[in-house]
């Protein structure tokens, strides 16, 4: 979330690359940048046949038992979720995208970066 990218730019939907300005090197700015991600979501919504939460029920609510929503509110969709869910999704993380032996995020490559 730290992209380096200047979050100021005014228009939270433009992803051109007059929109997108390099402020700092990549995790190095301390500030979260909300542009990338929607740029992220723009490409992903373009890729998949299903919702965002028809895609997360699909992917993790129906391995981990996380329950959750996301909804659309001021250009960011947010993800409305009990502390329990949370804690499943970070136990997820922790043993690398398996929840109790069954791969749900199977990226290694992500876990290593990260």
């Amino acid at each position: 979330m730290t992209s380096g990218l200047d979050d100021g730019t005014g228009d939270p939907y433009c992803t051109l690359n007059t929109c997108l300005k390099f402020k700092a090197d990549a995790g190095t700015d301390g500030l979260i940048t909300m542009d990338l991600t929607h740029c992220t979501y723009g490409v992903l919504k373009k890729l998949q046949t299903k919702s965002i939460n028809q895609y997360n029920n699909q992917k993790i609510k129906s391995i981990t038992g996380m329950d959750g929503l996301f909804i659309y509110q001021d250009y960011n969709n947010v993800y409305f979720k009990y502390s329990r869910s949370m804690a499943r999704f970070g136990l997820m993380i922790l043993n690398k995208g398996n929840w109790n032996g069954t791969p749900a995020l199977s990226d290694q490559q992500y876990y290593q970066d990260m």
